[in-house]
């Protein structure tokens, strides 16, 4: 939901399908064929607190366990530039619909170095227990600051614009 920005040039019904589509073959794929390369270790692969490093580990592969490890961590920098930049285009998109000005870039500075340290501090916790106890705390955020809006908001704008942008222009 953070990347929401990247949307912003489908233009149609169809495009935004397609672009589903799309998008949900490439993310699913990877994930399983890792699944079910978990068969191979069922049912201790189970217990394992990362998977996907202990199966590539039973394969005795250095190399491609350190092209995994460099994948995670690029996924993770990826990720947070992502995050970090889709909270800089939301209040960018708020401050130029309600003042008519757009965002400065030290304020967009700021965000950033406000959300390197919140990860910072967070990391502080561990990897292992951030996804333990932290992933159920921020899925309840992002159903309160994407989904909700979207779903109230969103549809909304889609009721009373008819199937049109606020400037006007068919996006049906």
């Amino acid at each position: 939901p953070a990347i929401l920005f990247a949307v912003r040039d489908i233009e149609t019904r169809r495009e935004a399908f397609g672009a589903g589509a799309v998008a949900a073959l490439i993310c699913i794929t990877p994930a399983l064929l890792f699944h079910i390369t978990f068969v191979a270790g069922y049912p201790g692969i189970v217990e394992q607190t990362l998977p996907v490093y202990v199966m590539i580990g039973e394969l005795g592969l250095g190399p491609l366990l350190a092209l995994y490890v460099v994948g995670l961590f690029g996924t993770f920098i990826e990720t947070g530039a992502g995050f970090i930049q889709g909270i800089n285009e939301r209040i960018d998109a708020y401050l130029i619909e309600s003042r008519g000005l757009a965002m400065g870039k030290p304020a967009r500075a700021a965000i950033a170095v406000v959300g390197i340290a919140l990860s910072l501090a967070l990391g502080s916790f561990g990897l292992i227990a951030l996804i333990a106890r932290g992933y159920g705390t921020i899925a309840w955020g992002f159903l309160a600051v994407y989904v909700v809006p979207v779903m109230s908001y969103g549809v909304y704008r889609i009721a009373t614009h008819g199937g049109q942008a606020p400037g006007g222009e068919d996006r049906g």
